[in-house]
């Protein structure tokens, strides 16, 4: 094993309300976690707590095996992991290349390499005749595409996914998966996905985790070869 985040501990209380209240949660370097659960289970809240975005109320979450105790260190930490929603945000005036650049310019890339990377992920997102389009004139699959492209342009270390494919229908989300997928798996970014939509990520996951009440209550490993039947969880 290989660990890239790991919680113990882990509690997060909102107005005298418990939300998350984990023993110990483990996400190995390039593993593909989906965590998965009802409605109010509190997954959006351990993903933020996981991408640093969030603090937990009490308990440790390490990156890489380094815990992290202050808000300059989870700054850091952050630029190499990067988080997509459910909605995708872009700068509206500029184009889509200048869109999936913006990461690589604040991290200081060199113009070639920008336009390298760039080139790289429309190509891999099938956006590149898009390139000098302005990114308010997108339909709403185009602009779900080069916000996959942008998040992953500079190889982040992590991907958090907050149930992006809700609102993409029938064959564009399996296309659009199938080509983050690679991408991930190609440059072994450790990836953990929230969603309610089982069929989407079951045959692809490393791991599979069921959330209720904040708990973790199941979780299973994928061996890539087990039947869909043994991801099992009657919420109640």
């Amino acid at each position: 094993m290989d660990p890239f985040i790991q919680v113990k501990g882990l509690k997060y209380k909102t107005k005298n309300k418990n939300i998350i209240d984990i023993d110990d949660f483990l996400v190995n370097r390039g593993e593909f976690v989906v965590i998965m659960g009802p409605n109010g289970a509190g997954k959006t809240s351990l993903l933020r707590i996981l991408s640093l975005i969030q603090k937990p109320t009490e308990g440790e979450v390490c990156i890489k095996g380094q815990k992290v105790t202050n808000s300059k260190q989870a700054f850091s930490l952050r630029r190499q992991m990067t988080m997509l929603f459910q909605q995708p945000i872009l700068l509206g005036t500029s184009t889509v290349f200048e869109n999936i650049a913006y990461p690589l310019k604040i991290r200081g890339e060199s113009r070639d390499a920008i336009s390298d990377k760039v080139d790289s992920a429309m190509k891999g997102f099938k956006i590149a005749h898009l390139s000098k389009e302005k990114a308010w004139s997108l339909s709403g699959g185009e602009a779900r595409r080069v916000s996959f492209a942008r998040a992953l342009c500079f190889e982040p270390q992590a991907l958090f996914l907050d149930e992006p494919f809700t609102f993409i229908d029938g064959w564009d989300k399996k296309d659009l998966l199938a080509d983050v997928y690679q991408f991930i798996r190609q440059k072994n970014i450790t990836a953990v996905y929230v969603t309610n939509q089982k069929e989407e990520v079951i045959e692809k996951c490393d791991k599979l985790v069921f959330l209720h009440k904040g708990r973790v209550v199941q979780e299973d490993i994928h061996e890539h070869n087990q039947p869909q039947e043994s991801f099992k969880y009657n919420f109640k």
